[in-house]
């Protein structure tokens, strides 16, 4: 039999902050991968600043 420390709401508080963690960072990574693709289905239009016409390639990074 296992004591609960004195800080403890309940004696497998570990596990559900545990589980917490993953829930969020998984979540935090199911946003990151649906906005990537959503900016990918957009295809967005470079324009040059100086005319307003189009960009015929990218900028190299």
């Amino acid at each position: 039999m296992s004591m609960t420390p004195k800080s403890s709401f309940f004696r497998s508080e570990g596990r559900v902050i545990g589980l917490v963690l993953w829930a969020t960072g998984f979540v935090f990574v199911a946003i990151m991968v649906a906005t990537w693709i959503g900016a990918e289905r957009a295809k967005p239009v470079l324009l040059d600043l100086e005319t307003g016409k189009p960009v015929v390639r990218r900028p190299a990074l």
